[in-house]
């Protein structure tokens, strides 16, 4: 599966590294502008390896993202990598249900055509 802009995934960072004793959880990203920021994380449950937040990325490009995680005033920091955003199509998607009822015009009948017979 591809990620699109404003698709909100759960981004799993792997550590290689046991963190279950650190107390806090960051992912660290760079946009494709070069701007840069951070996204909470927490440890995740079936793996202590790894590290997830539910993120969004606003901007299509590579993103680059970094694990890193704190304990007892020291940080350590994951490897990165990088996310390829694509962008989406720019068609509105339909927010209203189809409806179930009865159409209003009348559909075409299954009735055999009349035909007339000449007239003398």
């Amino acid at each position: 599966m591809r990620v699109f802009v404003d698709d909100t995934i759960q981004l799993i960072l792997n550590t290689e590294k046991d963190v279950s004793a650190f107390t806090r959880f960051r992912i660290k990203y760079e946009k494709p502008d070069g701007s840069n920021g951070q996204w909470n994380a927490a440890l995740y449950p079936s793996n202590n390896n790894h590290i997830y937040a539910d993120v969004q990325f606003p901007s299509s490009g590579i993103w680059r993202v970094q694990a890193y995680v704190y304990k007892s005033g020291e940080w350590y920091h994951g490897f990165h990598t990088d996310v390829k955003v694509y962008k989406r199509l720019n068609i509105p998607t339909c927010t209203v249900p189809p409806t179930t009822a009865p159409p209003t015009t009348a559909g075409p009948t299954t009735a055999p055509p009349t035909t007339l017979a000449p007239t003398t």
